[in-house]
């Protein structure tokens, strides 16, 4: 029984392995199948901030790097108590950079208000 909950645990984390080869997803697509949207959500916070307070906080292109690092390396603290540590990703730079790059051009015209 263990072994098959194992075996079902292993087969779940290769999904992306089971597109054709050549076919293209969606960011979206690839945020889900990462699991980023097991903490992240487009608007409303879950266990990490929404993906739009990520936006509206790192507003400019320049600061892909920053989040680069955040994604490959982890970061803690920089959601004040609100947020527990983000370990690191695994992921290849190419995917972090797509899912950033996607993340930094949400824009609210009223941005959320972070609640404490």
């Amino acid at each position: 029984m263990v072994f098959l909950i194992f075996l079902l645990f292993v087969l779940s984390c290769n999904s992306l392995q089971r597109e054709k080869p050549g076919e293209e997803i969606n960011t979206k697509e690839l945020l889900r199948l990462r699991g980023c949207t097991h903490c992240h959500d487009v608007k409303r916070p879950l266990a990490g901030p929404s993906f739009l307070e990520i936006s509206n906080r790192y507003k400019d292109d320049k600061d892909t790097e920053e989040l680069l690092k955040s994604l490959l390396s982890g970061s803690c603290g920089k959601w004040k108590a609100r947020m527990e540590c983000m370990p690191p990703q695994r992921i290849d730079r190419t995917e972090a950079e797509r899912m950033i790059k996607w993340i930094l051009h949400l824009k609210a015209e009223n941005p959320p208000v972070p609640s404490s």
